[in-house]
C-alpha cells in the first residue's frame, strides 16, 4: 500500500466537477477532443443517470454520497496486449485508497474490476480504450465507490460503503483527489511496462485465491480453483480433473 509521502505526483492534473451527469466516461468522451493532452483529467460527479458498470449492468449510487469519476488520459502509446495492465493500475488504486481509510478491513478485488470490503462490494471499475494500430493511444477509467451511503436497495445484498465499516463521513472531493494521486502512481508502471509486477500486486489482492469458488458460464454453473489472473485479465482456474484453463471476462461470472 502507498503511503503519501512514499511518491511524487508524477502528472499534473485538472479537476472537472459537475453537479449532475448521465455517466462521468461519457463526459469525458464528449470533452475529450477539446482538453490538453499533456494532463490527466478528473470528472466527478455528485448524482449519474445512467451510470454503467460492466457488461450491460448499471451502477447505482445516491447523490452526493459516494465517489462517481472518471480519468481520462490522452496521448498514451501502450501495447494492445497489455491493455489489462491500466485496469490493475486503477483497481490497485482503489485497494490503496480503501485500505488507507479502513485499516482493519481486509480489501480485494474481485475478478475483474471490484473491490471489496471483508467479502462485499465497495467498488467498481469501467475502463474504455480506444486504439491506433497496435497500441492504447486514449484511456478512460471510470471508478464508482460508496463512500457515505448508508443504505442499498434489498437487491444488492452484497453491496457496502467506507461510512458502513466506520461510521466516519468523507469528503467526496478529497476522495477523488487523493484516488487520482494513488492511480498515477501505479500508472506509472504501466508507461514503464513493469507488466509482472502490476500483475503480481494485483494477484495479491485478489480474492478467494487459491480457494474454490462458483462460476457460470455458457455450459452452466461450475465449481473450481482460483490459482490467479494473467497479464491479458483471464483468471487461471484449476477444476478438479487437474485441468488448468483460462477464461475471460465476458466467458464466465464469478459468484460471491
Amino acid at each position: 500500500m502507498c503511503k503519501v509521502n512514499d511518491f511524487k505526483i508524477l502528472m499534473n492534473k485538472e479537476i472537472h466537477f459537475t453537479e449532475s451527469l448521465d455517466s462521468t466516461n461519457k463526459e469525458a468522451m464528449h470533452k475529450m477532443q477539446q482538453l490538453d493532452g499533456g494532463l490527466m483529467h478528473v470528472f466527478y460527479t455528485h448524482h449519474q443517470t445512467a451510470g454503467r458498470g460492466q457488461g450491460d449492468h448499471i451502477w447505482e449510487a445516491e447523490k452526493a454520497e459516494n465517489v462517481l469519476m472518471s480519468i481520462l488520459l490522452k496521448n498514451q502509446l501502450i501495447p494492445l496486449e497489455h491493455q489489462f495492465g491500466i485496469s490493475h493500475a486503477v483497481a490497485l488504486a482503489l485497494c490503496d485508497f480503501v485500505s488507507e481509510e479502513l485499516t482493519n478491513a481486509k480489501i480485494n478485488i474481485k475478478w475483474p474490476n471490484d473491490i471489496l470490503i471483508n467479502g462485499k462490494k465497495c467498488a467498481g471499475i469501467l475502463v474504455e480504450n480506444s486504439s491506433m494500430g497496435d497500441y492504447i493511444n486514449t484511456v478512460i477509467a471510470g471508478l464508482g465507490l460508496n463512500l457515505n451511503q448508508k443504505d442499498f436497495p434489498q437487491h444488492l445484498p452484497d453491496a457496502t460503503s467506507l461510512f458502513l465499516h466506520d461510521a466516519r463521513e468523507r469528503d467526496i472531493e478529497r476522495s477523488v483527489q487523493r484516488i487520482a494521486e494513488l492511480f498515477d502512481v501505479h500508472f506509472e508502471n504501466v508507461l514503464n511496462e513493469k507488466w509482472d509486477e502490476l500483475l503480481q500486486n494485483y494477484n495479491a489482492r485478489l480474492w478467494k485465491r487459491g480457494e474454490q469458488c462458483s462460476f457460470s458460464g455458457k455450459d452452466g454453473a461450475f465449481n473450481a480453483n482460483i490459482l490467479g489472473t494473467e497479464t491479458d485479465g483471464k483468471i487461471l482456474l484449476e477444476f478438479e480433473d487437474g485441468t488448468l484453463q483460462g477464461f475471460y471476462h465476458h466467458e464466465v461470472r464469478m459468484g460471491f
